[in-house]
């Protein structure tokens, strides 16, 4: 009898230990199957965005696009968020990239607009897609002339767009 105590508590001990590890290994083939789901939906957002049938602005990242066409593009887009956001466009011109690839097109645009007008601007700007890139911001604040109104804002942004390399 003394013999089986010490056996029966070795026993429950290594049932213990297993059923332990059996517990961890189970959580860890879900944690390893949500990571795998993720990874999945990221993967499959990513070749939606670059998929040709996915909704495109006007002459952005468009293969058959010439780089006039893609910039009218731009243009188009930044001139309606801007306005989109309650700003007023005072300068809209084509900027020539340095050391970008061949499809990159760039536009810097100078405007008036309040901080929640900016802000707009920019989520519209940075989450619109095919991607755009902000390059740059300058933001100059200018004098009021009442305390009353909004404080109204001097920004001039600079912002790329990308193009697909057309067929060879």
């Amino acid at each position: 009898m003394k013999r089986l105590v010490p056996i029966a508590v070795l026993l429950i001990g290594v049932f213990v230990v297993l059923g332990g590890a059996a517990i961890l290994h189970s959580a860890y083939q879900r944690s390893a199957l949500e990571v795998e789901a993720l990874r999945l939906r990221a993967a499959t957002q990513h070749l939606a965005m670059l998929s040709p049938a996915a909704p495109a602005d006007p002459g952005l990242l468009e293969p058959a696009a010439s780089e006039a066409a893609a910039t009218a593009g731009l243009v188009e887009f930044v001139k309606a968020a801007v306005e989109g956001a309650g700003g007023a466009v005072l300068a809209l011109q084509p900027k020539q990239l340095e050391n970008v690839g061949d499809g990159d097109v760039g536009l810097r645009t100078q405007f008036v607009a309040d901080v929640a007008g900016l802000q707009k601007t920019l989520h519209a700007i940075e989450s619109a897609r095919p991607a755009l890139i902000v390059d740059s911001v300058l933001v100059r604040g200018r004098p009021q002339v009442t305390g009353n109104e909004p404080v109204k804002l001097d920004i001039t942004l600079e912002v790329r767009a990308f193009r697909r390399p057309g067929p060879a």
